[in-house]
């Protein structure tokens, strides 16, 4: 089992500015900390055991092995027994965790383009809306909760308010125990979405 090594006292400055870059873009993506911690350990160190993350995260055992079970589960490490022990290796993958850099004005053309998009569906969705009101009504707020998701991604990377928040709210149009079906293809549009 190979041991982690010493570091010096800069090296370990640069190691935690290194876990805390992680931690802080896990955050900003809304991942668990702790296993964001885990991970980056694992990107400084390659491959480590459930003692050595012990030793370098203070987590228990405990939270350590539900945490790799998650990644093992995802592909994200693999485990290799370490002969003449109980112990395992465990070793990130990397070609399951490679990091694309999308710039935030990339980012911004794309929630525009989408924004664009649900609003020429919203205006077709109105030609409906005589013949089927309720599920007009109703599709069209579930398009507005997309439109405040765009809104807010655009507040945050961006930091301009372009619209105020669109009512969204879909409790006042059916009870909440029914399940609307449409009697309109949808399909298209949820393929496009998905798309942009």
């Amino acid at each position: 089992m190979s041991q982690i090594r010493s570091l010096s006292r800069q090296s370990k400055k640069i190691e935690r500015k290194l876990v805390t870059f992680y931690k802080t873009v896990g955050e900003m993506v809304s991942l668990n900390p702790r296993a964001t911690e885990i991970f980056a350990y694992f990107k400084i160190y390659d491959a480590l055991t459930q003692e050595q993350l012990k030793r370098l995260t203070g987590f228990s055992l405990g939270t350590i092995s539900s945490t790799l079970q998650i990644f093992l589960q995802t592909d994200i490490i693999n485990r290799q027994f370490i002969p003449g022990t109980h112990k395992n290796l465990y070793r990130i993958r990397p070609e399951r965790v490679q990091f694309v850099y999308t710039p935030s004005t990339r980012i911004l053309e794309d929630l525009e383009r989408l924004d664009s998009y649900i609003v020429k569906k919203q205006v077709e969705l109105q030609g409906l809306e005589s013949k089927y009101p309720t599920h007009t009504q109703f599709i069209l707020r579930r398009l507005n909760s997309l439109r405040n998701y765009v809104e807010a991604q655009r507040r945050q990377i961006g930091g301009k308010k372009r619209h105020s928040f669109f009512q969204e709210d879909t409790s006042g149009i059916i009870p909440l125990n029914e399940m609307i079906t449409y009697p309109f293809d949808t399909q298209e549009f949820e393929e496009n979405v998905m798309e942009i």
